[in-house]
């Protein structure tokens, strides 16, 4: 079956972009397990993002980070946007209800 590895850069990340389509007790839960505040923390990894190559020009970071939704619910355009501007992510409509 291989190996898996889970970096806690990865798992940072798809915790911070759930935070950021959270709501009321989940957003403050989340907030507290990752001990940010929701808008320093995307503006973190937006930050990263846009300066990595700075600090290794000839280095490439690929990351597979994704976000899975029902494909029956709505996503609001701007938690789309936030994706893309801050993660570098997309999320992905999932049959979740037929196909688990």
């Amino acid at each position: 079956h291989g190996n898996i590895f889970c970096s806690p850069f990865s798992i940072s990340a798809a915790l911070s972009m759930a935070l950021g389509g959270a709501r009321s007790n989940t957003a403050k839960e989340l907030s507290g397990v990752l001990r940010v505040d929701s808008d320093a923390i995307h503006s973190h990894f937006s930050g990263f993002f846009s300066n990595l190559p700075a600090y290794a020009e000839n280095v490439k970071l690929h990351i597979a980070n994704r976000m899975y939704c029902e494909q029956t619910y709505p996503v609001l355009e701007s938690y789309l946007s936030l994706l893309k501007d801050n993660y570098e992510a997309t999320i992905e409509s999932v049959d979740f209800r037929n196909n688990s």
